[in-house]
């Protein structure tokens, strides 16, 4: 039998399952946004950053670095409840105006149908 030691992360932001996840110490930094389902199209790659108890831990150069080398998450000195964070492009007025225009379509329609009839 075989154990393996996993240490318990938080992935948020721009990635496709953002959540907790269980990662082996023994895997890459970069298995922590795989397990999230990977980033998002909208993912600000050169922002990634690591935070630790709300302060920024790893980021910019030194993190790009350990992504590209394969740095395990114990190399790197990480522990329970350290957060991955992946900022995305914020969203276009195009979203804005979607979503309104959903949103105002609700009471128009309920308007219209107490009408009808």
């Amino acid at each position: 039998m075989h154990a393996r030691a996993l240490i318990r992360v938080s992935v948020a932001g721009a990635v496709a399952k953002p959540g907790f996840y269980f990662v082996p110490t023994d895997a890459a930094l970069s298995d922590a946004l795989t397990a999230a389902g990977g980033p998002t199209q909208d993912a600000k790659l050169d922002k990634v950053r690591i935070e630790r108890a709300g302060k920024r831990i790893l980021q910019g150069d030194e993190l790009r670095l350990a992504f590209t080398e394969g740095r395990t998450v114990d190399a790197m000195n990480l522990r329970a409840g350290d957060r991955f964070v992946v900022p995305g492009v914020p969203g276009h007025a195009y979203d804005d105006v979607r979503f309104w225009a959903t949103l105002l379509s609700i009471p128009v329609a309920i308007y219209a149908l107490t009408r009808a009839y």
